[in-house]
């Protein structure tokens, strides 16, 4: 890995403009940087130098992979681009691209910040292991339904409640479990308040 003396020197002489610039790297709008074979920088673009300068650290090595060096190597050896490599730069998640040119013995790094998108498939990931804790020991009947009532998915507690496992009442049509005598009232009055309520509480017999 390159040290902080050298990324420093290194930074010093790019913004001086006394290193040659790669004319693709400037017309890229997401941060990136061109490495050579042992991952010590040989170029980046101005979207990653304003990141730097931004940060007033100057520290590149903080934003990329800590296993950046074997990403390279790996890269050039099965030359093969390798994506969505994460990285933690202070609260910003980042997602690397390695991206190889063989013959001349480089790599193309490519920047994204993901901060949001990384939370928000977190958070839906946490909330579905949530989901299925409560829907795998609740011994009530817990299911979801497409708007005209076919079940996607319910609780084991169906097999209880209705002597159908799961797996079967999946594509299955709520009001043909219906109780004939229910089936004129309960589903357009839960249609007409699901618009604009979002949600609606019914009682019926089954079947």
């Amino acid at each position: 890995m390159p040290t902080s003396t050298h990324l420093s020197r290194w930074l010093q002489l790019q913004r001086e403009g006394r290193l040659p610039d790669s004319p693709w790297l400037g017309h890229d709008p997401q941060p990136s940087l061109l490495l050579d074979a042992r991952a010590q920088p040989l170029d980046l673009n101005p979207a990653l130098r304003q990141w730097l300068d931004d940060a007033a650290t100057g520290d590149l090595a903080a934003l990329l992979p800590i296993n950046h060096p074997a990403l390279v190597r790996a890269c050039l050896e099965q030359q093969r681009a390798i994506e969505q490599v994460e990285a933690q730069w202070g609260e910003r998640i980042l997602l690397w691209s390695f991206i190889p040119d063989p013959h001349r013995q480089r790599v193309l790094a490519r920047c994204q910040e993901a901060t949001t998108q990384v939370q928000a498939e977190r958070e839906s990931a946490r909330a579905r292991r949530l989901y299925r804790l409560i829907t795998e020991n609740t011994t009530d009947l817990i299911s979801r339904h497409t708007p005209d009532g076919t079940f996607l998915d319910a609780s084991p507690a169906s097999w209880t409640l209705l002597g159908y496992w799961p797996e079967q009442l999946r594509a299955l049509l709520a009001r043909s479990l219906f109780h004939s005598q229910d089936l004129a009232g309960p589903m357009p009055r839960t249609q007409d308040a699901l618009e604009p309520d979002g949600s609606h509480t019914m009682t019926y017999r089954t079947r």
